[in-house]
């Protein structure tokens, strides 16, 4: 989105296109060369996989080419794919999450989880971005945003176990293996669920951690950029959780 917008303003055959811009939250991408490889620690068939996407019920949704779905909780996936170079380093050094420069953004991040109905978010920034809503809008059933619960503890927490995570040693990073058995991690899944904040506090979760995890990998392997990378907004969030002074 930001290249289009740029693009739009520099090239003057551009300019008198009449763009419109549909955006999604972010979702983190894995190095291509790592996928597959990736795919074969979480799936029992990764052959066959042909969509996944980590959601908010604290699973990774595997859909396979015969339309079944497969669950695995986060909490069992091995420990060496939450090493920093699994994902690309642009996604983790971005700091756009919810898509600001499009017209209208369409994802599941407020919405609440049904995995039958996949019920979504829409954010409309623009007269663009209404129009294209009002395009569909016969077509929609709409509900009302909600909110539940409180995400500071849990913002706090992540932000601490991902410091940990990238003050640890080299050797720490190399561990493999994995967490709870299949059982355990569906139970503390479900249980975590059901506890956790809900609705727009879920999507402020998302959104507060991913720029406190981006920083702080910016800071870490990036340090040179920092000042040209990061935006003044996430220095609020990170006043907000004390942690603008954590070296």
């Amino acid at each position: 989105m930001h290249n289009v917008r740029e693009f739009k303003q520099r090239f003057p055959y551009l300019k008198d296109m009449d763009i419109y811009v549909v955006g999604i939250p972010c979702n983190d991408n894995v190095h291509p060369k790592n996928l597959r490889y990736i795919l074969s620690r979480i799936s029992r068939s990764h052959e066959t996989v042909r969509h996944y996407e980590f959601m908010q019920d604290y699973t990774v949704h595997l859909r396979h080419e015969d339309g079944s779905l497969e669950r695995v909780p986060f909490f069992c996936l091995p420990k060496e794919l939450s090493r920093a170079d699994v994902l690309t380093a642009c996604c983790r050094s971005c700091f756009d999450y919810m898509n600001s420069l499009a017209d209208i953004t369409v994802g599941y991040i407020a919405a609440p989880l049904d995995i039958k109905k996949m019920y979504q978010w829409v954010i409309v920034r623009t007269d663009k971005g209404d129009e294209l809503l009002k395009l569909i809008a016969d077509e929609l059933e709409t509900f009302s945003e909600t909110s539940d619960g409180d995400r500071k503890m849990a913002v706090q927490r992540y932000a601490q176990q991902m410091l940990d995570q990238l003050t640890r040693n080299d050797e720490a990073e190399k561990e493999s293996g994995t967490g709870m058995s299949l059982e355990e991690g569906m139970q503390f899944a479900e249980y975590l669920y059901s506890v956790v904040p809900q609705g727009l506090e879920w999507a402020r979760y998302a959104i507060e951690t991913h720029l406190i995890r981006n920083y702080y990998f910016v800071k870490f392997h990036y340090p040179e950029l920092i000042t040209t990378l990061v935006p003044e907004y996430v220095y609020h969030v990170l006043e907000e959780y004390d942690l603008v002074h954590v070296n």
